[in-house]
């Protein structure tokens, strides 16, 4: 298993750009010289989805020369179900695992940013129907 440092995710370390460069989500960590580039599928995931993203990804290595890029395709296929060389696929129903158990801690102490994930995950229920959700 590889070990790796802990982020910094402070305000003014981590840029999150929605749309940028035709990536869905990018999510820049300055001092950690990293780059995630999520590409978001509302269905399986497939050969036609890793073509796109391989071209983004050759797009931003060009663009972030000093940043270690990271492509990863968010689909509703499950995490392991297909591989893609260098692209780590995540599915939606992790995602939702995920969201869901940082509402049960508790973690967001904002009320506006706890609506807001809570509608978020009432939204990924209504699409995807993860399994337990029902």
């Amino acid at each position: 298993m590889e070990c790796t440092p802990a982020a910094d995710f402070g305000e003014k370390n981590v840029a999150v750009w929605r749309e940028r460069d035709y990536v869905d989500i990018t999510v820049l960590f300055k001092n950690e010289r990293s780059l995630i580039a999520i590409e978001n599928k509302m269905g399986p995931a497939s050969s036609h989805h890793v073509g796109q993203v391989r071209g983004y990804e050759r797009e931003l290595r060009g663009k972030y020369e000093r940043h270690t890029v990271t492509s990863v395709l968010l689909t509703t296929s499950p995490e392991g179900s297909v591989g893609f060389s260098g692209i780590i696929l995540v599915g939606w129903e992790s995602v939702h695992t995920a969201i869901r158990s940082f509402l049960g801690d508790g973690e967001f102490r904002s009320r506006s940013v706890l609506a807001f994930v809570q509608q978020y995950v009432d939204l990924v229920e209504r699409w995807f129907r993860p399994a337990g959700s029902e």
